[in-house]
Formats: C-alpha cells, structure tokens, sequence
C-alpha cells in the first residue's frame, strides 16, 4: 500500500502517470470513531515515481527522504522528457521548481524561488509553485507569493535560461493560453489576462481560479 502525497501528473501520450509515494503509517477508525490497529503503508522506495498505466514497470526517478525534503505541485512536460516539481524547502538542495528527467531520473535544473520575506503572518498555500508548460515544453511558467519583494509569474525559457518576472504582490491558479501568447490568472478577487511578455495587462473580472478553454 502506498501513500500519495498531492496531486499526479500523466505523460501527454497517457501511457505513464507520475506520483510522490513516501512510507508512512497511520491509525484507521471505524464508522463509530474507534482507533484501529496502526498500519504502515510501504513505498519500496521513497519519492518521485512514474509507473505506466497498467501498473507495471514502477520507476523511482528521484529519490525522497521525507525527514529532509518535499515536493508537490507535480507537472509533466508535453514532450514527455521533464517532471517538474516545486519544492518549499533549502534541505531538497533547491529551493525552486526542480526539473526532473522522466526517463533516466535525476534532477537536470533547478529554477529558485525568490528569497522568502514573509507576508502578513501567512505561509503561502498549496498553488504556491505551481507550473504550466508551453506547448512545445520550452516556457515554463510558475508563480509565487510571500518572496522578498520579488513576487509574481515567472516565464522562464529552458532554451536560452532567460527568465523574465511579470510583477504581482498575490496571484492564484495561472493559465497559460493554448497558443502560448497570453496568461490569466487571479489576483486578490480578480481575474487578470496578460501577455507572456507582461504587456496588454487587462481586468477581466471577478473571480479566483480562471483555466483557459483548450483548443478542439
């Protein structure tokens, strides 16, 4: 039995899904609130895995130990080559989305976060971190919150490792346009569209959490 930790993410071509297993254990109740015999529930190797769809052929492509370092936020580039991952802690040797290769294993770049500062006694949240892809897997945009005055979206190119800042103190759930031209995202109770390039910003009203439509 294992435990997933967050979210997983499938290869475009649906034939593998990736996942964070770390071993743990944990205490079941019954249906009157009555604690249960404690049980441990093993990964046979703590961390990122990719396993195909059947279930066969289970990969630890970058191991985990979970007293040091966590990861979350798992996307899976178009291509298929890279998982990206967000990790919050200095002990994962990356502070930043780390870039992971979904065949071979092993980390291939690190993209950091802005140093922390803090922001009104809060601690960020669970879409802190979080990637989108260009659909050619060469922009990889991310964004957080809480950093030391460099806060907002980061496009950042894996061709030319250029990375350019679209500056916003708070922004929530960024949704790359199918075309790659354009972002929303929300922004203290609006929604916002915005060029890749920061240009043509332009409220486009209430709300939180905007996904852009795909394309038939």
């Amino acid at each position: 039995r294992n435990f997933y930790w967050g979210r997983i993410t499938w290869s475009l071509d649906g034939a593998r899904v990736a996942y964070i297993c770390t071993t743990s254990t944990y205490t079941p109740y019954d249906a009157d609130g009555q604690p249960g015999a404690e049980l441990r529930m093993e990964c046979g190797g703590d961390g990122l895995r990719t396993v195909l769809a059947d279930g066969s052929d289970t990969r630890v492509v970058l191991p985990v130990d979970p007293s040091v370092a966590s990861y979350a936020n798992l996307n899976w580039s178009p291509d298929g080559k890279t998982i990206a991952v967000a990790s919050h802690n200095e002990a994962s040797g990356c502070r930043g989305v780390v870039l992971v290769d979904a065949e071979a294993g092993g980390v291939t770049r690190c993209l950091p976060f802005p140093a922390p500062g803090g922001m009104g006694g809060r601690c960020g949240g669970g879409d802190d971190g979080a990637t989108e892809w260009s659909t050619d897997s060469r922009y990889l945009i991310y964004h957080t919150e809480f950093g030391e005055g460099t806060n907002g979206i980061f496009v950042n190119d894996l061709v030319t490792g250029d990375s350019r800042l679209i500056p916003e103190a708070t922004v929530w759930f960024v949704s790359l346009s199918p075309d790659g031209r354009n972002l929303v995202f929300g922004a203290e109770g609006y929604i916002w569209s915005v060029g890749v390039d920061g240009a043509n910003r332009t409220l486009l009203g209430e709300g939180i959490s905007p996904a852009w439509q795909p394309t038939p």
